[in-house]
């Protein structure tokens, strides 16, 4: 009876693991996708920005192959990029892209949508793919200004087939960072005819996004303009989402002046119209140029060009797209600035996360800990050992703290072992030990299909390997036992013999080396004995361990 009372709490637990685990999977994609911004968003090639998309997307949304296809701006495909081994889907959809009904669904939609089966989809007529696990399908369209210019096929989730809400979601975000770095190249692309436009544009873009405030982006884009124009004075205002002046300065011969006085009567015009404001006066022109994007209106770029109205009109189409160009760096830089924000909540959640994860493992093997009193923090000593010892295994701390989550589960499958067993006074017999050492393989059943747990299945399952092949339950010898669980039984042992016992004194720690030392080779890795001797010797095992009783 007992025991169905813990297999229904370790249920619950690992539905709740589970549930955990979904969602933290959704926050680190989601970190990952936000982060993923700034090497996107300075691909300038076309090509090369669609082949990141692409490989993106399969990272994003998990999916097994990935087919993206961009217009240019005469509407033709041209470009393409795959991700994924599927010759045939890939065959398939590289057909005539003009005539294929499932790119157009994809370029007609409006937001991204799933599709359960795509052999069963109305607008992919006799599809070919390469195996069922392809079946689902997630699509992406690029939308630019209401226009579509491309669109992403996404084939098969990984660790599945169909893919899910969360999916779609990350594909709505993935799509508009797409489509802002594809404008992007594309302007760049049109400047490339001029060496220095586009090397001033370059530096700006690249230069906005490396910027840590509005005022160092502030003085990039006048400095561009000065240069790019060969204007006697350029100068910038940029106004907060609030409508206040965040910064203002003029850049001139002399170098940067701050805080001058705005020429408010045209910066409001301009940002009220939208449009430049061109006026001249005798020998020069003055140039009002508003910058903003379609979500927002950032402020008004200003320059004196001494130079005739007719003679400037150059100087303005080049002033123009750099604007545009500034208005999407600053509009990004925003977008990067509450990233990061973001980025700092989602890892301080998985953090929060991951020790929920552990303060449940804790409190799961103090309910084991209450059945077998005589091991009672013995789990958590030799957890906090193996870390240490796998910090010198080279080990990452993912791995690290895996080998310490493994240390603390490594006895749970005792949860199906009875209490009159468990707790026997004296020997058990031969059928008793039959059943004890069944005890890793009951683990392994108990865990193996939480996620979470996964890397710490391999000390569950063979903590009671032996290095001369005498251990159980598969008879495992050498390096044929995985390294974290020759690493847990060095620790395990060590803990035993310097714990209280009730059927034997503890042996000092001189002793308990020595044991180990003499058993090296037999039961347990000599190298990981040898590291340990190291450590034992250093003093470092004091500072980890609990006091015994």
């Amino acid at each position: 009876m007992r025991f169905h009372r813990f297999t229904h709490t370790l249920e619950a637990i690992g539905e709740e693991l589970l549930n955990n685990w979904e969602r933290s999977g959704y926050n680190r994609r989601l970190g990952a996708l936000i982060q993923s911004n700034i090497p996107l968003s300075t691909a300038l090639n076309t090509q090369s920005v669609i082949e990141e998309v692409a490989k993106l997307t399969r990272k994003t949304v998990e999916a097994r192959f990935v087919f993206a296809a961009l217009s240019n701006q005469d509407g033709s495909f041209t470009r393409t990029s795959s991700v994924g081994y599927a010759p045939a889907l890939h065959d398939f959809l590289s057909r005539d892209l003009s005539t294929n009904k499932l790119l157009d669904a994809a370029l007609n939609a409006k937001k991204p949508f799933r599709v359960r089966d795509i052999r069963k989809y109305k607008h992919a007529p006799a599809i070919t793919i390469d195996h069922n696990m392809l079946r689902g399908l997630i699509v992406m369209p690029l939308r630019l200004h209401g226009v579509s210019i491309g669109a992403i096929l996404g084939f098969g989730k990984q660790g599945g087939v169909f893919f899910n809400k969360k999916d779609e979601s990350l594909a709505n975000l993935l799509a508009t960072q797409a489509v802002a770095a594809i404008e992007s190249s594309w302007l760049i692309d049109e400047l490339r005819s001029s060496n220095v436009t586009t090397s001033i544009l370059n530096n700006l873009g690249s230069g906005i996004l490396g910027t840590e405030n509005i005022q160092e982006a502030a003085q990039l884009i006048a400095e561009a303009a000065h240069r790019l124009a060969t204007a006697s004075v350029a100068g910038i205002v940029l106004f907060s989402s609030a409508n206040k002046i965040q910064t203002a300065l003029e850049i001139t011969s002399e170098g940067t002046r701050f805080d001058q006085t705005v020429p408010m009567e045209f910066v409001k015009q301009a940002l009220a119209t939208g449009e430049k404001i061109t006026i001249a006066s005798g020998a020069s022109v003055h140039i009002y140029l508003p910058i903003k994007t379609s979500l927002r209106k950032y402020g008004v770029l200003w320059v004196e060009i001494e130079e005739d109205e007719r003679q400037a009109s150059s100087q303005e189409q080049k002033l123009q797209t750099l604007v545009n160009q500034a208005a999407m760096a600053l509009e990004r830089t925003m977008f990067l600035i509450d990233s990061r924000d973001r980025a700092i909540e989602v890892k301080g959640a998985y953090q929060k996360l991951e020790n929920s994860y552990d303060e449940t493992l804790t409190a799961l093997m103090a309910a084991l800990d209450a059945r077998d009193r005589e091991t009672e923090g013995h789990s958590e000593r030799v957890g906090k050992v193996a870390y240490l010892l796998g910090e010198k295994f080279d080990l990452t701390e993912l791995q690290r703290n895996s080998l310490q989550r493994g240390s603390l589960l490594h006895d749970i499958g005792k949860i199906g072992i009875s209490d009159a067993i468990l707790n026997k006074v004296g020997a058990l017999t031969e059928e008793e030990w039959e059943i004890m050492r069944k005890h890793p393989v009951i683990g392994r059943e108990i865990i193996k299909d939480i996620p979470f747990l996964q890397d710490a299945l391999p000390i569950v399952y063979c903590h009671h390997e032996r290095w001369n092949g005498s251990g159980y339950p598969r008879g495992l010898r050498g390096e044929e036992i995985p390294l974290e669980a020759r690493i847990f039984a060095v620790a395990d042992i060590f803990d035993a013999l310097t714990s209280m016992r009730p059927y034997r004194k503890k042996s000092t720690e001189t002793e308990a080396l020595a044991y180990l030392k003499e058993q090296a080779g037999i039961l347990v890795d000599p190298q990981v004995v040898a590291v340990f001797e190291r450590l034992l010797k250093r003093g470092s095992i004091h500072s980890v361990t609990i006091p015994r009783k």
